[in-house]
């Protein structure tokens, strides 16, 4: 097996394939899979490939020579992780402040996928396993954000995707679930496009979609999780 520095990366010639060393993103060579006909089993290292990253996500932290001392109200604060890192590494998400030995305690995702990434079904578990293993290593909590906007399909999904990882956490490591994200501005994001888009939300689509993830929050047994919108607040400075 090639194995490049994603589990979803892993490519299996017709060969004799071998697992993932992590560490490195190379072939372990002191161990060897049976190469066999059956296409069941061909599939055989690519699950082993994705669920030794699923299991094994290591801690990270960045190394300097500058410590600039302990983080005040550290429970109050956590840090957002960015695309690139929720895609391309997110086994090396930082446990620790930056120059500081300071742990994290919380983090911010952005969303649960998204519709342009790539993803093969391995691809997206592997990442919400890796997040997963984060959170029972070092006890953080998760606040994720769903959209809800002008175009329905897209929001149910990305609420299906929610849902996923969600349940992958588990109710201990989520923090909070965000229903929306800068909804206030959805009527003057693209001129007067959205403008209808805006009325129909705020005129009753919001409230019921609202109320809708609440009740599924609860069937998920995350009934103790705290639901949230995120406004971007531009008519609080205006």
């Amino acid at each position: 097996a090639q194995c490049c520095s994603h589990p979803w990366a892993c490519k299996f010639p017709h060969t004799v394939p071998r697992t993932c060393d992590r560490r490195r993103g190379s072939p372990l060579k002191a161990y060897q899979i049976s190469w066999m006909a059956s296409p069941s089993v061909r599939l055989l290292p690519s699950l082993l490939c994705t669920l030794f990253w699923l299991g094994l996500a290591e801690a990270f932290s960045c190394q300097s020579d500058v410590h600039l001392g302990p983080i005040k109200s550290r429970g109050k604060k956590g840090l957002s992780i960015d695309d690139a890192t929720f895609t391309g590494c997110p086994s090396r998400v930082p446990t620790a402040w930056p120059n500081t030995d300071t742990p994290v305690v919380s983090y911010r995702l952005f969303q649960a996928w998204r519709k342009e990434w790539p993803d093969d079904g391995w691809k997206r578990q592997a990442v919400f396993g890796n997040f997963r293993d984060l959170a029972v290593r070092s006890g953080v909590k998760f606040l994720l954000g769903t959209q809800v906007g002008c175009d329905e399909q897209e929001d149910e999904q990305d609420w299906v995707w929610a849902k996923e990882l969600l349940q992958i956490l588990g109710p201990d490591h989520v923090m909070g679930v965000s229903i929306g994200n800068e909804i206030d501005i959805l009527s003057i994001k693209d001129g007067t496009k959205y403008t209808a888009c805006a009325d129909k939300l705020w005129t009753g689509r919001f409230w019921e979609e609202f109320q809708m993830r609440v009740s599924d929050l609860d069937a998920l047994g995350l009934q103790a999780v705290g639901d949230t919108i995120c406004y971007k607040c531009e008519p609080c400075v205006d």
